[in-house]
């Protein structure tokens, strides 16, 4: 019985949080510097944990939304990230999949940058497009009449 009743808590608990997990698989280069891979999965680590996301992260590639939802799954989170890093003459493409754990894309975003220096602003362009509902404002937050104006100089 008290068992059974650790089993249940344990499976709950792991419910109740995987709505805050993410697992970071590795993204797959092509045609660019092999250290592009891990200054991304670093660069997406810290941005999703200052946002409040536990990360987890494996070694397991995944090619295609199937294979990111099985391990999102077998490490109970509820969103698995992974993708490509090309590179094409002087830009490097990022696209990125956030993926829920039923196989369903949450979000895809392909991103362009020049080089390492960029990234950060990059990834964050990633999460704010993935993420919308953490960075708008609340319907409360806008006061008629108060609204700014540009002037078209």
């Amino acid at each position: 019985m008290k068992r059974a009743l650790t089993i249940a808590i344990i499976t709950i608990a792991g419910v109740i949080f995987a709505g805050e997990c993410v697992v970071i698989l590795p993204f797959s280069v092509v045609n660019a510097n092999p250290q592009w891979e891990d200054s991304l999965r670093v660069a997406f680590s810290k941005q999703l944990q200052g946002y409040g996301y536990e990360i987890f992260e494996t070694d397991s590639f995944c090619y295609d939304i199937p294979c990111a939802g099985e391990i999102a799954r077998r490490l109970h989170t509820s969103l698995a990230l992974f993708g490509t890093v090309a590179g094409f003459g002087d830009q490097v493409v990022i696209t990125s999949y956030l993926v829920r754990s039923d196989d369903e894309i949450e979000g895809k975003s392909r991103v362009s940058v020049k080089d390492l220096t960029e990234l950060s602003s990059a990834v964050e362009s990633v999460i704010k497009d993935f993420f919308p509902e953490k960075f708008s404002l609340p319907d409360s937050a806008n006061v008629p009449g108060d609204s700014a104006r540009v002037s078209p100089e």
